[in-house]
């Protein structure tokens, strides 16, 4: 989309990219409870319509590759 005023929400957290070892259950909980609620809230996320594009192309890309009359579900 090239709507300017659109921005998709961004996780801000703690700089992660250098660790090693796994994330405890407690961490994880703590991470998703400081989430900003934002994220989870939009009733038409800016990446969804690109999506729904996407996806609604696959039975083409498989059409060539299946049986004639064939259903995609």
């Amino acid at each position: 989309m090239n709507d300017e005023k659109r921005n998709t929400p961004r996780y801000i957290g703690p700089d992660t990219s250098k660790r090693t070892e796994m994330m405890s259950r407690a961490e994880i909980q703590g991470r998703f409870d400081k989430e900003v609620a934002a994220l989870y809230s939009q009733r038409d996320p800016i990446w969804l319509p690109e999506f729904r594009q996407m996806f609604a192309l696959v039975p083409e890309l498989l059409k060539p590759h299946l049986i004639p009359d064939s259903m995609v579900l």
